[in-house]
């Protein structure tokens, strides 16, 4: 935020005809969005903004091995005409209904002269976990360190920096550790505890299945 973020607003406040910059930061990436006054044509709008990340290089910091900015152009033409509404009559199949979904969206992505097609409102995959609690207490580990266990498997932490002498000049590159879980049998393979000197793994303790998350929200569709 403070090294990238603040100072690119500060350089796009100085382009002719800004209206609002403001950006979001999380680790690893940035996103600034840049407003234009109504009445500014598209294509000058991106050429002033063009001259001044071209001009203004240098504000990135060599050592954070920072990429290139990537620009996005969004515009009027960039607002929905067609909305298109998914329902089943089954509430259990939100998943199913989801991958319908995307296959849909490959599908229009192939008309002639669609600009962009997005789905949304999906539940999203997730593994459920269902603890058994006779199998838990039988080898000795509790709730709380199975908890644990399972909020520090799918995590990457920040474990210092390395300096990269490859190219033209060095630059020190951020390192990050930890795996994260990529299916059902990754999350089941967890060990969460040791009983009589052998690991216990999640799988002896729960049911771990592929699944959905829990909904957020409800639709409610009359015919």
């Amino acid at each position: 935020q403070n090294l990238v973020a603040r100072p690119a607003e500060q350089v796009l406040g100085q382009i002719h005809g800004i209206e609002h910059t403001y950006s979001v930061s999380r680790p690893g990436m940035a996103l600034l969005t840049v407003q234009f006054q109504v009445g500014v044509p598209r294509t000058e709008a991106l050429v002033r903004l063009y001259d001044v990340l071209d001009a203004n290089q240098d504000w990135l910091p060599r050592d954070l091995g920072t990429l290139p900015p990537i620009v996005k152009p969004k515009g009027i033409d960039d607002v929905p005409v067609l909305a298109v509404t998914l329902f089943s009559r089954d509430a259990t199949s939100a998943l199913e209904l989801e991958r319908v979904a995307a296959s849909v969206e490959a599908e229009l992505k192939r008309v002639p002269g669609t600009r962009e097609v997005q789905t949304i409102g999906g539940p999203g995959r997730a593994v459920n976990v269902t603890i058994d609690p006779a199998r838990l207490r039988a080898r000795g580990v509790d709730l709380v360190q199975l908890q644990q266990v399972l909020q520090g498997a799918n995590l990457g932490m920040p474990s210092g920096s390395v300096i990269d002498t490859a190219g033209d000049a060095p630059r020190m590159l951020a390192v990050e550790t930890g795996e994260f879980l990529r299916s059902a049998d990754d999350v089941a393979a967890l060990v969460v505890g040791v009983h009589d000197g052998k690991p216990v793994y999640l799988r002896e303790v729960a049911q771990v299945e592929p699944g959905a998350r829990q909904p957020a929200r409800y639709v409610w569709h009359m015919p």
